[in-house]
């Protein structure tokens, strides 16, 4: 899977970008918009993956007043490869599916605005629960595994919120990069291996893109979840 932020379109060649993805089998793309872009434009960034071999677009972008839904419902109609529109910042939490659109396909609206709050909400309603991701987790981390993410800046890296990045779109190819031992370390790093973790009673169903420390021989994970092994409770905030 690949997660990708957009600040300024004219800094990158997305195209290209698209087409390396393709190359190397992706088929699930999440895309953040940082800034409000048209509608047309958006279309437009859909539509150059018409000829690829992915399947799956997530399409994050900020809450506008202005934007007429019925705009949102044309453009998820219209390309199938679009499973979700997600607008962040909004004044409520709602999810939407539209009519006479495949009932998979969701506008969803949430308040929280990811550019000043960027953690990672941890939720059982995220959790994977089928066979084939209960499956992964028992030999790789179901957060990370084959992931790969661009921030804003172009930094390549295992997910948005993690320090280290392992090149810069700019001027790397991502199969480099992705290729490159240290890259692909974090997916094996399962939550049988990682501390709390190991205790848990979703550790196979977890998805959190948490970054991972190693401390006296030990896997930790930065970011924590609100839900306690130990009492089998989730803690409010």
């Amino acid at each position: 899977m690949f997660v990708g932020m957009i600040n300024d379109l004219s800094e990158i060649n997305f195209e290209d970008i698209v087409g390396q993805l393709s190359s190397l089998a992706c088929r699930a793309i999440q895309l953040r918009c940082l800034k409000n872009i048209p509608v047309i434009q958006l279309a437009s960034l859909i539509e150059v993956f018409s000829s690829t071999r992915i399947n799956h677009i997530d399409l994050l972008f900020p809450y506008q007043e202005e934007l007429d839904h019925s705009v949102l419902y044309n453009l998820i109609s219209m390309h199938p490869r679009l499973n979700r529109i997600m607008i962040y910042g909004a004044p409520n939490d709602t999810i939407i599916q539209p009519e006479n659109v495949l009932t998979n396909k969701k506008i969803i609206h949430f308040k929280k605005d990811i550019r000043i709050d960027p953690k990672e909400m941890i939720k059982v309603e995220r959790f994977g629960t089928n066979i084939e991701s209960f499956t992964e987790a028992q030999r790789h981390n179901l957060g990370l595994n084959r992931k790969v993410c661009i921030d804003r800046n172009g930094e390549i890296k295992n997910y948005l919120s993690h320090n280290t990045s392992f090149g810069n779109i700019k001027k790397d190819k991502i199969k480099d990069v992705i290729l490159k031992s240290e890259f692909q370390k974090k997916w094996l790093i399962t939550n049988d291996r990682i501390e709390t973790c190991n205790t848990c009673q979703y550790r196979y169903a977890c998805v959190s893109n948490s970054d991972i420390k190693k401390e006296n021989n030990k896997y930790y994970k930065i970011d924590t979840c609100n839900f306690d092994p130990s009492s089998n409770n989730w803690i409010e905030n």
